[in-house]
């Protein structure tokens, strides 16, 4: 088998720049960040000569073009490529021979970003509120959503429109992300109910490190949203519950407006579930994977009562003299955890009220 390669592809303004500056780069790293958080680059570059401080200092605000493409990776003629986006220089950091280029795909300098802006928006679909945003900030609009819920009366109060429309967007239970000129509004996948797009298996060779955790802290058992509207003097509620084996009993309450009863019991269930989707995360550090992208599902193995599937939440694509290397953050893990290990599930069937591994260490101690 040949030897696996990666390559970095840069462009500035359109003009490729790979071969210019390869001789000069530490490291690329390109985060492929959640819902309503904006992607983002870091080219750091070796610049003892000064290059990077003078002549080919680069503008702000121009745009770079990024993508990893990597050859005979897991067998030979096996050739990828993660095409990163498009980004806008944000920051330029110098330092002791060094300098560091970030950039970010939510343009700085288009006035949807930074500008605070007043305004009430009626009777309007949340599809048409994100096409006039779209427009203003001269961004194209990828709409996938099912839902495309209608608002009565919406206050857009001292708000960037990419802050009010990404509020927007979460409060009707779906995602928002800048990519490539366009602002995508979809449905989150939900893991349980998805295929994994992959396996990952602990003893595999590509893994380099993990962790995994659950947690009760900010998990819920169910979900009441409910809204007094002061014109009609209605009173609209709605709730959402997690299963029977939930070990969090907290309610979680939310006070809002709200439309209609179907805007309520939807507002419920993704609030339900956005608080949830912490409950049990994990992390991987791996050998380069281009397919590793936030939202996609995943299934791990190997890994004990922690074995299932899981939403990549964010990636981090890291390209250095050490290689091509992936870390990528899980979470919605497998409701299973819950229910413990096969020593908790077999004391629960049998009606106990100790676990079986703990009896077992008791009984142990009592028999010297």
């Amino acid at each position: 088998m040949l030897a696996r390669r990666v390559e970095l592809n840069l462009s500035i303004g359109g003009v490729d720049i790979t071969n210019d500056i390869a001789p000069y780069i530490i490291s690329f790293t390109y985060n492929d960040n959640r819902s309503g958080e904006a992607d983002s680059i870091t080219v750091e570059l070796e610049d003892t000569q000064g290059k990077f401080i003078g002549d080919w200092f680069p503008k702000r605000n121009s745009v770079m073009d990024a993508s990893i493409r990597v050859k005979d990776w897991k067998r030979s003629g096996d050739t990828n490529v993660l095409k990163c986006g498009i980004f806008e220089i944000d920051e330029i950091e110098a330092s002791q021979g060094t300098v560091s280029i970030k950039g970010v795909s939510s343009p700085v300098t288009y006035a949807g970003r930074r500008e605070n802006v007043t305004k009430t928006w009626e009777k309007m679909q949340l599809k048409n509120i994100a096409q006039d945003i779209a427009e203003k900030s001269g961004l194209l609009l990828n709409y996938t959503a099912a839902e495309n819920p209608e608002f009565g009366r919406i206050d857009q109060t001292q708000e960037s429109n990419l802050q009010f429309l990404t509020r927007l967007t979460h409060r009707s239970g779906l995602a928002i992300k800048i990519v490539d000129g366009k602002i995508s509004i979809y449905n989150e996948i939900d893991a349980e109910k998805e295929s994994a797009s992959l396996t990952i298996s602990r003893t595999d060779k590509t893994v380099r490190g993990w962790s995994f955790k659950t947690q009760s802290v900010n998990t819920y058992k169910s979900c009441e949203v409910s809204y007094f509207d002061p014109n009609t003097k209605a009173l609209i509620e709605a709730d959402a519950a997690e299963p029977d084996d939930m070990p969090s009993g907290q309610v979680l309450k939310i006070n809002t407006r709200v439309e209609s009863q179907a805007e309520a019991e939807a507002l419920a269930q993704s609030k339900l579930r956005d608080a949830n989707k912490r409950e049990v995360t994990g992390s991987l550090d791996l050998v380069g994977d281009v397919r590793l992208l936030d939202g996609i599902v995943i299934q791990v193995e190997g890994f004990g009562t922690f074995d299932g599937k899981y939403r990549v939440a964010t990636s981090a694509h890291a390209v250095s003299s050490g290689g091509y290397t992936t870390h990528v953050e899980l979470e919605s893990g497998p409701p299973s955890v819950r229910k413990g290990g096969k020593g908790e599930r077999k004391a629960s069937k049998k009606g106990k009220s100790v676990p079986e591994w703990k009896a077992i260490v008791e009984r142990n101690r009592a028999n010297g």
